[in-house]
């Protein structure tokens, strides 16, 4: 780029010092003209170009005039140059230099794309936190309008995420967000963010996570938001599940991890479509759930091959059914038919942006692309403190950063079980968020309850689903690799001092509630 900036102004020099030759051979020739020397002419020259035109000295004959009118061109070419070449230094160096030091004051959140998921985490985010510099990478003029530029904390770049990062100032807390599974940017930002400090979150179903490298799914996303703001109520013990994609595996892998209720009461789950591949991917379940009907020990699941609207034996005990196919349209007209033709008196849940009345619509762009589902923040705050808390009670210690993954995720489905304990404590009411009050006073009734030993059972159950939905099994020693572990027996199996460790989980409930920073 600079030798033919060196070239191109070289060649100017020289057809300019040609134009100023031949301006004096063609004047001199003329009797009583103004211009015979070099000097006349590189005055006259000087004067056109800039349009001055003081007048004094100017040519007379026909080529010296053909000549002045290219002086005169090169004159406001050379001026719209000169203009064009300053604004391309504003804006290529001066501004991305100043904007550079004004969004690397805070911490930087950062997009790679506009979609509707990018500005509803944006929006999120702005809201959640005011020292904060968003940005949009490599936005192009015709999506600048979907970017709230109002804002003084957001503002759109022209580089990509990973030359934007590399050459940022500043020590704040970097983030990249790349909401779309499949953006062309997704390599190549891997690969030149791997090694920096940056976090990087990528949106996908399959991938390991890795050092700075966040996965988030949108099923599981939409499937933890669901069952948060949806948990089964004390008199719900039915629950038909009807599609077989990403979108419903999620969902009942989160109400396996959940949903635990046992032994206070049980829960049977009905699910319509192709399950083959899930039952052959999770055949430990079978130790923790009825596969066949309702027991007195576990939870059910009964897999249908055959169509919903089948179902009929089942829509009359059901409490509630959820469609969840991963085509959105799909579940809006399944759900309608179902609400015109069939006699169901349970509710009824869909992933749709549009569902008639009384059915009720979950998984949308709002409740889904937040910081806490797409950042885990609630959740692994509330994780780390419940195992800082069990290391403590244990006297062990063991770090979060140095833990497994598969450890942390056992610690997050603790977390997402939270809400089930305190509403087993308090059956009274009707608990949708956790908050130190609440906290506080499920503390106190477990303080109080007579039978303790029935809030063990239920600790126990919840960490066998976990383990069992990892195809876990009993063995005499503990081995991660061969998935085997000594407490993988029923609750009625397990020695006493292990059943009373299980106190800690529930005692973890009054400790976060008198340390409420915890809880996001």
């Amino acid at each position: 780029m600079k030798k033919r900036l060196v070239l191109g102004v070289a060649a100017g020099i020289c057809l300019y010092a040609v134009l100023l030759f031949l301006l004096v051979g063609a004047e001199r020739s003329v009797s009583g003209a103004g211009i015979q020397t070099l000097g006349d002419a590189f005055w006259y020259s000087l004067v056109t170009m800039t349009t001055v035109g003081y007048g004094d000295i100017y040519p007379v004959s026909a080529l010296g005039r053909g000549i002045g009118i290219g002086f005169l061109l090169l004159g406001v070419s050379a001026l719209a140059s000169a203009l064009s070449a300053a604004w391309l230094f504003v804006q290529q160096r001066l501004l991305p230099r100043i904007r550079r030091q004004r969004i690397a004051k805070h911490d930087m959140y950062c997009f790679a794309d506009i979609s509707e998921g990018a500005l509803v985490l944006a929006a999120d985010l702005l809201s959640r936190e005011k020292e904060i510099s968003v940005v949009f990478c490599g936005v192009g003029m015709d999506a600048r309008a979907a970017v709230p530029l109002f804002d003084p904390r957001v503002s759109v770049v022209p580089e990509d995420p990973a030359t934007l990062m590399q050459n940022m100032p500043g020590n704040g807390k970097r983030h990249v967000f790349l909401m779309q599974q499949d953006s062309p940017l997704r390599s190549s930002v891997q690969d030149a963010l791997r090694e920096s400090g940056v976090q990087v979150y990528l949106c996908g179903e399959a991938e390991m996570e890795k050092r700075n490298m966040h996965i988030f799914a949108p099923s599981v996303c939409i499937a933890r938001d669901y069952w948060q703001r949806f948990p089964l109520l004390q008199n719900e013990s039915q629950v038909i599940l009807i599609g077989d994609g990403r979108l419903a595996r999620a969902l009942l892998d989160q109400a396996i991890l959940c949903n635990a209720r046992i032994p206070f009461s049980r829960t049977a789950y009905d699910l319509y479509g192709d399950w083959a591949d899930y039952v052959l991917d999770h055949l430990g379940l079978t130790q923790v759930f009825s596969m066949d009907g309702p027991c007195a020990e576990h939870d059910t699941l009964r897999f249908h091959t055959a169509s919903w609207k089948a179902g009929n034996d089942v829509w009359s005990h059901a409490d509630r059914v959820i469609f969840a196919y991963d085509e959105q349209a799909r579940n809006a007209a399944e759900a309608t038919r179902l609400l015109q033709y069939f006699p169901f008196s349970g509710v009824v849940y869909g992933h749709a942006s549009y569902l008639p009345e009384p059915a009720r619509i979950f998984g949308s762009p709002e409740m889904m692309y937040t910081s806490s589902m797409i950042m885990h923040r609630s959740l692994d705050a509330r994780a780390r403190a419940l195992h800082a808390m069990y290391c403590t009670m244990c006297g062990i210690k063991e770090d979060w950063d140095s833990l497994p993954e598969f450890l942390r995720d056992s610690n997050r489905a603790s977390a997402d079980h939270l809400l089930t304990k305190i509403r087993l404590l308090l059956p009274e009411r009707d608990i949708r968020e956790i908050h130190p009050d609440i906290c506080r006073e499920a503390a106190a009734r477990w303080e109080t309850a007579e039978d303790r030993d029935a809030y063990r059972h239920n600790e126990h159950e919840r960490w066998m689903r976990f383990f069992a939905l990892h195809n876990w099994r009993w063995g005499m020693t503990k081995n991660s690799e061969q998935r085997m572990h000594p407490c993988m027996v029923p609750y009625e199996a397990l020695p006493m001092e292990e059943r009373v460790k299980d106190d800690s989980a529930y005692r973890q409930i009054g400790l976060l509630g008198a340390e409420g920073e915890m809880l996001p």
